[in-house]
């Protein structure tokens, strides 16, 4: 037995004696960094790491030091290189892992310099060994750790474990460096994380002061109040959001609107509107919800969407203009029309029959002539009178009355339903329709998502709209309610509009609208942040939570007015006299038949007369 105990401390030797030469200036083995390092690359499930060291100074004392770590790392299966701060500019994102890049020198004016130049610390994790005298406070002034970041610090404490702290900036110009605890190392325990989450230890901006960008965009986002021509009070679906935001996180507003009040587009190589502003960094965040474009997306990071809505061609609704002889024989099929006609028919020649069998039981004549006009009469709803003495005769009437008011019953409930919905005809039903009648100009926001789709799309229709329907257009309208009403103002004239922003406009305007049925532009909108925006990640992860426990849905639900109904278009209204013009044709039709046929009979009759007395004299 203690042959074997001295076995096993002659190799503990040996092994000290092999990592011992290989003991940086940091004074720990490199089996422990090694051990520290790979636990805390299987916390972020990587497998990728890069040994920086400067041009100045090695990160280890020596070549061979850095072998042995390369070594180690390596039989672990672990992609490992070295990597100067100065080449860390030639890394492309290539590299599909998740990168940790691990710093071991106790040189910390060497280290102070190098961080302070590196620009892409929010693009990997980073690892940095650390056992200066010097406060991580002194350390950090001079260097920018970014809030996105994840800058980690390992430092040995004397109770034989490496102590991690996470440093990173607000805002390195106003507020202090942020350090939290977030794990020990030992070598009984291995690596022991908090539970709490990276966005939620980021949770406190501590008041800082997020320059906001906005536009007046109907109920979605609006100023209440100015002070010396800039905005200091806003309201809207968008504030709602953001207000509750700013209480989760606590930061504060400072808002800010562009002179030409546009979202954005891009022409000649220069961007203007709200678009302008977040590249030029006069903002950090646009907090109106903004339309994805491929453009706008090199320009600018999107947070997770908000809205999700279309954009819809709008026209002013005409009704129908119907043949007035068609709208009166619509109610009823063809093939109903004709089996009508059929049984008037058949049931004119059984009463006639039936009246020829028992005519002398019947005192009233039934003949062909007569039983015809009688049954049409019941089926115009007059009554019969008088009554037929035999019950055949009866039982035939009686078919025929039944016949006529199941008829009355379907046709009448089709005539009223035709009379009082207002129906409405497009005279196209696709954007490929609305090109080709050529009839129409089309209006929409200038400098906005959508007329950058028109103007740059690869669809050539699409390209002839603009062409031919838009740039025609002296005056683009401002707003959508400018728009929107110009569909009822002006002949012929289309907008392209959200349906979020019709449905909020359309109680307010002059006359009814309706969409082009077959063409719609489905869109997500979202809030924007500046490009590689240090507020992206955790944006992003109070907005899905705000998705998830109805926040977005309530306040989407609150925008739309409560007079706006989805189906207005197919509410009755009361019954034109143009609708009805046919019922008086015909009465009056009537009527001056009446009166020919009177003077003709009157005419005829005394004509014969004249005959008459012409014989006997």
């Amino acid at each position: 037995m203690y042959i074997k105990i001295i076995n096993k401390t002659l190799k503990s030797l040996a092994l000290i004696t092999i990592i011992w030469p290989c003991v940086s200036s940091l004074q720990l083995p490199i089996g422990v960094i090694t051990d520290i390092t790979t636990g805390v690359l299987q916390h972020y499930h990587s497998t990728c790491v890069f040994i920086l060291q400067s041009t100045q100074e090695p990160g280890f004392d020596n070549d061979k030091r850095i072998a042995l770590f390369l070594k180690i790392l390596s039989k672990r299966h672990i992609i490992v290189s070295t990597l100067t701060f100065e080449s860390m500019q030639y890394l492309t994102e290539d590299i599909r892992c998740l990168r940790l890049f691990v710093i071991c020198s106790n040189n910390t004016e060497n280290i102070q310099e190098s961080l302070a130049e590196v620009s892409g610390i929010s693009s990997g994790k980073w690892l940095l060994f650390y056992d200066s005298v010097t406060p991580l406070n002194e350390f950090f002034r001079d260097i920018h750790i970014p809030l996105d970041s994840q800058f980690l610090v390992a430092q040995w404490s004397s109770h034989e474990q490496a102590r991690f702290t996470e440093v990173y900036h607000i805002d390195h110009r106003l507020l202090p460096l942020q350090i939290k605890w977030v794990g020990n190392w030992s070598f009984t325990a291995g690596l022991a994380w908090t539970n709490t989450s990276h966005v939620h230890r980021r949770s406190d901006l501590q008041g800082l002061i997020i320059k906001s960008g906005f536009i007046d965009f109907s109920n979605i986002l609006y100023a209440t109040k100015f002070r010396r021509n800039k905005p200091i009070q806003i309201r809207g679906f968008c504030y709602e959001i953001w207000n509750a935001l700013r209480k989760k996180i606590n930061f504060t507003n400072d808002y800010y609107m562009p002179e030409d009040r546009v979202f954005g587009s891009l022409e000649n190589g220069k961007w203007s509107g709200l678009i302008k502003m977040l590249v030029a960094e006069e903002v950090d965040v646009i907090i109106l919800i903004v339309m994805k474009t491929p453009n706008r997306m090199l320009a600018a990071d999107f947070f997770t969407p908000l809205v999700k809505t279309k954009f819809s061609i709008y026209v002013k609704k005409t009704e129908a203009v119907e043949n007035t002889l068609k709208q009166f024989l619509k109610p009823l099929s063809m093939n109903l029309w004709r089996a009508s006609c059929v049984a008037m028919v058949l049931i004119t020649i059984v009463l006639t029959a039936l009246w020829h069998t028992l005519k002398k039981h019947e005192t009233q004549n039934y003949n062909f002539h007569s039983s015809a006009f009688y049954v049409f009469g019941i089926f115009c709803q007059r009554g019969l009178d008088p009554t037929p003495q035999t019950w055949a005769c009866r039982l035939v009437i009686l078919t025929a009355y039944l016949t006529a008011i199941l008829l009355l019953v379907a046709y009448s409930a089709k005539f009223i339903s035709i009379l009082t919905v207002n129906r409405y005809k497009l005279p196209f039903t696709d954007i490929k329709g609305f090109s080709e009648h050529g009839n129409y100009r089309l209006g929409m926001l200038p400098n906005s998502a959508q007329l950058s789709i028109f103007q740059t799309s690869a669809d050539p229709v699409l390209r002839d709209v603009y062409r031919r329907l838009v740039v025609p257009s002296k005056h683009l309208p401002l707003t959508n309610e400018e728009g929107l009403a110009s569909t009822c103002q002006t002949n012929n004239y289309a907008y392209l509009t959200l349906s979020l922003s019709e449905k909020l406009i359309r109680p307010y305007l002059s006359c009814s609208i309706v969409e082009v049925p077959n063409y719609f532009i489905p869109v997500s909108m979202s809030m924007v942040g500046k490009k590689r925006s240090k507020f992206k990640n955790l944006f992003n992860y109070y907005f899905t939570k705000m998705h998830e426990a109805g926040i977005v849905k309530r306040n989407e639900a609150n925008l739309i007015p409560l007079k706006f109904t989805e189906h207005e278009q197919q509410l009755p209204s009361s019954v034109s006299l143009e609708k009805t013009s046919p019922i008086f044709i015909i009465f009056l039709a009537g009527v001056s038949m009446a009166v020919l046929l009177l003077l003709f009979e009157i005419s005829a009759h005394k004509i014969k007369q004249k005959d008459a007395h012409m014989r006997l004299e």
